[in-house]
C-alpha cells in the first residue's frame, strides 16, 4: 500500500464563495445487486438487479414508479467506483479549488488517460484532505440510462458518506461489502482519510498487518459508523446535505438543466409576445410599452457587457495566481516509481513513499537496508542518500531519504516567491 502526498504552493486569497449544491429530491443506494432508498418513503427495494447502467436505471424506475414528484435523483455508488488521492492544500477559495487540484492531475494520478470528474473540499491550511475522482464516462452513461428510463439523475455520490451527521463532528465510517472494504475519516467538514482495498488482499499476511496498522476503529465513540451487511443500509434516513459537497454532476445533467431553463424562458417570452400583441390593439399605449421594453433590453445588454469585462479581469487574475503551480518542477513520478521498482531488491519492499519538492522519503522492510542505501547512492539519478529513521521497532524496518538529481526546487522558489532558501519540511 503506497501513499503519494503532493503539496501545492500557497495562493493569494480573496473572499470565500459558497459552493452551489445540486438539487436532490431522493437519494438511492446501490449495494451489491440491490437498489435501496433513503428517507421515510414507502418504497419496495429492488434486489438481484442487473448491474448495467440500463439495469440500474430500470430498477430505479420500478422503485419510484408511484412517486412522480421525485424529479431530481442522487445515486450513491459503491466506493470502489471512485479513485481517492490525498493531498495538502493551502487556504484557497472554493471557486478556485477544483482548478488548482485539476492542474495536478498528471502528478496525482500518473498514467491516467481518461477524463475524470473531481470532488474535493479544503481543510485548514496544512491539514490533509482527500480528493475523490470518478470517470466522466461512467457518470455520463448512468445519466443517459436514467434519462431513457424517464428519470433525471441530478448527481452521483460515494455510498460511504451517506451516514455523515449534520453537525461538524469527527466521524469514522467502515463500509464493507462482498468485494471490498472502505475506511473513511471525516474531519467535520471534509474527508481527511480514505482507505479502500479489495477483501482478497487481506489473505496476504503482510498486507493484512499493514491494513490493521492504518485502520483504527474506535467502537467506544458514538460517531463510529460500521456497515458490514445489506441490512445496515436498509431504512437509512435521508442523508445530510453536506455529502453533496462531494457530489459528481454529469456534464449532460448540467446541460439538460440549462436547456430546461431556456425552454421556460422561451415560454415566458412567447407569453409576453401575446400580451404585447393584445396591448398593441390599444395603439398609442402599446407603442409606449414597446419603447420601454426596448429601453429595458438595452440596459440589460449594457449590464451584460460590464459583466463580461469583469469576468475577463478575474480570468487574468486567476491565471496570474496559478502561474506558480504551472511552473512547479516536473518530478516525473511514473519514471521515479518505475526506476525504484527496478533497483530495489526483490526481498525488500516499501510500505510508504512520499515525494515532495524533489525529495523522496521511503519506508519499508529489508533484510539488508545498508546494501539498499549503497544501491541508491550509486544511482546517478539520486543524491544525498541517507538513513532517516527506523519504523515500528521491527528489526528489518528502515527509513531512507534522498533527492532527485535533476529537480532544482531551490531555483523554482527563487523565481516565483523571491526567497533565498526553501522553507524546511516539518515532519509530523
Amino acid at each position: 500500500m503506497k501513499n503519494i502526498d503532493i503539496k501545492l504552493p500557497k495562493l493569494k486569497l480573496s473572499k470565500k464563495r459558497k459552493q452551489k449544491l445540486p438539487k436532490v429530491d431522493a437519494c438511492l443506494v446501490l449495494h451489491g445487486s440491490s437498489l435501496l432508498y433513503t428517507g421515510d418513503m414507502d418504497l419496495v427495494a429492488q434486489h438481484d438487479i442487473e448491474l448495467t447502467t440500463k439495469g440500474i436505471a430500470e430498477a430505479a424506475k420500478r422503485l419510484l414508479i408511484n412517486n412522480k414528484k421525485l424529479r431530481h435523483i442522487a445515486l450513491a455508488l459503491s466506493p470502489e467506483e471512485f479513485i481517492a488521492t490525498s493531498l495538502k492544500l493551502p487556504a484557497i477559495d472554493d471557486d478556485k479549488l477544483k482548478g488548482a487540484v485539476n492542474l495536478q492531475l498528471s502528478t496525482l494520478l500518473p498514467g491516467n488517460t481518461e477524463p475524470l470528474l473531481l470532488a474535493v473540499q479544503a481543510q485548514k491550511q496544512g491539514q490533509q484532505t482527500v480528493a475523490l475522482w470518478l470517470p466522466s464516462k461512467r457518470a455520463e452513461s448512468l445519466f443517459i440510462a436514467f434519462e431513457q428510463a424517464g428519470l433525471f439523475l441530478s448527481c452521483i455520490v460515494p455510498r460511504t458518506l451517506l451516514t455523515l451527521p449534520e453537525k461538524d463532528l469527527q466521524v469514522q465510517v467502515y463500509d464493507e461489502d462482498e468485494q471490498s472494504v472502505t475506511f473513511c475519516e471525516w474531519s467535520g467538514t471534509a474527508v481527511q482519510r480514505w482507505l479502500h482495498f479489495p477483501k482478497d488482499d487481506c489473505d496476504t499476511p503482510e498486507f493484512k498487518k499493514q491494513i490493521e496498522q492504518e485502520i483504527h476503529l474506535d467502537h467506544n465513540q458514538p460517531h463510529t459508523k460500521q456497515h458490514q451487511a445489506l441490512s445496515d443500509w436498509e431504512g437509512l434516513p435521508a442523508p445530510s446535505k453536506r455529502i453533496y459537497d462531494y457530489a459528481f454532476v454529469p456534464t449532460t445533467s448540467i446541460l439538460r438543466q440549462k436547456q430546461s431553463k431556456t425552454q421556460w424562458n422561451r415560454i415566458y417570452m412567447a407569453a409576453a409576445a401575446v400580451v404585447l400583441v393584445a396591448i398593441g390593439i390599444l395603439g398609442f399605449m402599446a407603442n409606449l410599452y414597446y419603447k420601454q421594453n426596448l429601453q429595458d433590453h438595452l440596459d440589460e445588454l449594457r449590464s451584460q457587457t460590464l459583466d463580461v469585462s469583469q469576468l475577463k479581469r478575474e480570468v487574468l487574475i486567476i491565471e496570474d495566481e496559478i502561474k506558480p503551480i504551472q511552473g512547479f518542477p516536473k518530478q516525473k513520478v511514473p519514471e521515479v516509481l518505475g526506476h525504484l521498482n527496478g533497483v530495489i531488491p526483490k526481498k525488500s519492499y516499501l510500505s510508504r513513499l512520499t515525494l515532495e519538492g524533489g525529495t523522496i522519503q521511503i519506508e519499508g522492510f529489508s533484510p539488508d537496508a545498508a546494501q539498499l542505501v549503497k544501491i541508491l547512492t550509486e544511482e546517478p539519478a539520486y543524491k544525498e542518500v541517507r538513513f532517516s529513521r527506523g519504523i515500528g521497532g521491527e528489526k528489518d524496518a528502515f527509513g531512507i531519504d534522498f533527492k532527485l538529481a535533476d529537480v532544482d526546487v531551490q531555483a523554482y522558489w527563487e523565481e516565483h516567491f523571491l526567497v533565498q532558501e526553501r522553507p524546511r519540511n516539518r515532519r509530523k
